[in-house]
């Protein structure tokens, strides 16, 4: 402790390295006891609610404020912003349009008219789709086709691949008959390129027009005000074929996507020693202490699965709560399963689970996520139907380091574990 000239009723300022309470403590087991701040600025506190009319945060996290700005990542039960928006359709990501007259076509070759440049990304749907395209011909009965084809970046010509078609009829040369594509699409990876599936990457997508049948020529009529145009919309996610092939005479029953969530039913954690640290309460891995601490989560496995008979499981997720790391910069999970066929919390029993299949590293002191589990480690999407999993394990770390030593909440705790599993049948 030291002091600089403390004069009362002066101008001089009392300075002090630090000021904290009797009995302060950043016991990384106990958290903080007590309160400290220090002379940089930083503090310790065990609760603190702070605020004006304008906006408070409150020792049980409640908060209301006017504007906010985050730089880093911001979350929603569990969830980022940005995955929750991901759900969700874009709409329109690219558009092009021609706001004048076009060339006119020149007997029956295909002559390309604009371009519109676009980005496709992996596990989406979209839609590529004109305007009502005027097309002004010079004969009664001619015939002209509108197309859209693809060269994937480069520049694509009357020859590349053939995406969609639309014909335009010339009945009467007083009218402004009208062509219009709509065309729906997938960008999906896994799956073999064709028409209707391409591949993620940058496309430019030319719209032509060409004479089909009759004698006399045809150009695009654009303006300002009604221009030729071609917008590729993000319609959302990938969803799952859901087709029914009926003759007329009755079909199969429709392929559904469900998505059905799972709270916990039961957890208990035990000491490194084997015996009980809580049961439906705090769940603890990792080394202190000595003990390298495990915990198992029970759910409702009969009723998850009698939901899987006979579906297809397409995705599994975990959602897990840390509100304890040793270090304050948070930790690493270590996450594995069980087959335990207990209703509430057992006894352990090393044959039945499986530790250490996945490990996610940078998990924040009470910060709640989602954790894709499908198919980490030994996880299997359909272990989940046949029993092999019917449960998860937390810990014990894959070594003493502090690491790997953190809580989560367990069952009847608030924010509890939860798996939310969507499924095709």
């Amino acid at each position: 402790m030291s002091f600089r000239n403390p004069v009362v009723g002066g101008g001089d300022t009392l300075v002090r390295q630090a000021i904290q309470s009797e009995g302060f403590t950043l016991d990384p087991e106990s958290n903080v006891s007590g309160w400290r701040i220090e002379r940089d600025g930083s503090a310790y506190f065990t609760g603190v609610t702070v605020g004006n009319l304008n906006y408070f945060i409150d020792e049980n996290g409640d908060a209301a404020f006017n504007d906010v700005t985050v730089n880093g990542t911001l979350a929603v039960g569990g969830e980022t912003l940005e995955e929750i928006l991901a759900q969700r359709p874009r709409g329109v990501v690219a558009n092009a349009w021609l706001s004048g007259n076009s060339a006119e076509t020149s007997g029956t070759t295909e002559m390309g008219v604009f371009e519109l440049h676009c980005e496709l990304e992996d596990g989406r749907t979209y839609r590529l789709a004109t305007s009502n395209i005027i097309v002004n011909g010079t004969v009664t009965g001619d015939v002209f086709r509108v197309a859209l084809r693809e060269n994937g970046s480069s520049s694509p010509t009357t020859t590349s691949n053939l995406l969609a078609i639309s014909s335009a009829h010339i009945f009467d040369l007083a009218d402004t008959p009208q062509a219009n594509i709509d065309f729906v699409f997938h960008c999906d990876s896994s799956q073999p390129k064709s028409t209707y599936n391409l591949h993620p990457g940058t496309y430019r997508v030319l719209v032509s027009l060409q004479r089909r049948a009759g004698s006399g020529t045809a150009h695009f009529g654009g303006s300002v005000a009604s221009p030729a145009t071609l917008y590729l919309e993000d319609l959302g996610p990938l969803r799952p074929n859901t087709i029914v092939l009926n003759s007329g005479g009755g079909g199969t029953n429709p392929v559904e996507q469900f998505v059905k969530t799972y709270n916990a039913t039961w957890s208990r954690a035990w000491n490194g020693d084997g015996s009980v640290h809580s049961t439906n309460g705090e769940l603890v891995q990792g080394t202190y202490g000595g003990d390298n601490h495990r915990s198992w989560i029970g759910f409702n496995y009969s009723q998850i699965q009698s939901d899987l008979s006979g579906a297809t499981v397409d995705k599994v997720e975990l959602y897990l709560y840390y509100d304890h790391w040793y270090s304050f910069d948070g930790g690493t999970a270590v996450i594995g399963y069980h087959s335990s066929t207990a209703t509430s919390a057992p006894p352990y029993d090393g044959n039945l689970d499986d530790v250490d299949e996945l490990r996610v590293p940078g998990w924040g002191r009470n910060v709640g996520k989602w954790v894709n589990i499908t198919s980490a480690g030994n996880f299997t999407a359909d272990g989940w139907r046949t029993g092999a999993h019917t449960g998860i394990v937390l810990g014990p770390g894959p070594s003493s380091s502090t690491e790997y030593y953190g809580k989560a909440r367990g069952n009847t705790e608030p924010n509890e574990p939860r798996l939310r599993i969507t499924y095709t049948r």
